[in-house]
């Protein structure tokens, strides 16, 4: 019966433009969402996540083939128990081993021919390490002789008592590092400094320590 003012005037007036709307716009919405998704989103996990380790390993490996194994491959004989120890004594002669370090003398015999002098730093330093881990106290007394193709030279003489005195007692940390640096400091440089000469008077060294040796059992000591 009235036109709204929003009509487009130009447009033909329906008899009867609708019906009343519809009694609701929609149908109301469900009364509630939904369901609970499922009972339980999925069953309880496994009992454990894993079984429990074996309490012990096995009494020997090939009474059970390992689970890891591959099916594949051929099962070998493994070993059996482990022995009750790894290896034998590296030490060629056990019973030989001084069993007190205030019963052994060493002498050190150090050829500095054929070494030059950019090796040098390198190839003390190696000794002095090697010298001082069985020297861990004043006992046992460690002499020190350079050589090369001519010269034999006592450094250290197993009675020096800077590194050597039984009277002291003992041997301190510092008196242990004086030890490692005097090793570590010794000059190379041997054979007139010459690397391409490569004599060596070994034999010399040697005689020269037997006569440190004997000094001491027949003289010094007694």
């Amino acid at each position: 019966h009235h036109r709204s003012l929003l009509v487009d005037q130009s447009l033909p007036i329906t008899s009867y433009p609708t019906k009343s709307p519809t009694g609701s716009p929609t149908r109301p919405p469900t009364r509630e969402p939904t369901r609970e998704p499922t009972q339980s989103p999925t069953p309880k996990p496994t009992g454990w996540p894993t079984l429990p380790p074996t309490r012990e390993p096995t009494e020997n490996p090939d009474h059970h083939r390992s689970l890891l194994v591959d099916e594949s491959l051929p099962i070998t004989s493994t070993t059996k128990m482990p022995t009750s120890n790894p290896t034998e004594s590296p030490i060629a002669c056990p019973d030989c081993i001084c069993k007190d370090d205030w019963e052994s003398d060493f002498i050190l015999l150090i050829d500095t021919g054929c070494v030059s002098d950019s090796e040098c730093g390198d190839y003390t330093e190696g000794i002095a390490e090697l010298a001082s881990t069985f020297k861990p106290r004043m006992a046992p007394r460690v002499g020190v002789i350079t050589y090369d193709g001519s010269d034999v030279i006592v450094e250290i003489n197993i009675n020096d008592t800077r590194f050597n005195d039984f009277k002291s007692g003992g041997l301190s940390v510092h008196d242990r590092k004086d030890f490692y640096d005097e090793v570590r400091g010794l000059e190379c440089n041997g054979n007139g400094g010459d690397p391409t000469i490569k004599q060596a008077n070994l034999v010399s060294a040697i005689d020269r320590a037997m006569e440190m040796f004997e000094y001491e059992e027949t003289v010094y000591l007694p």
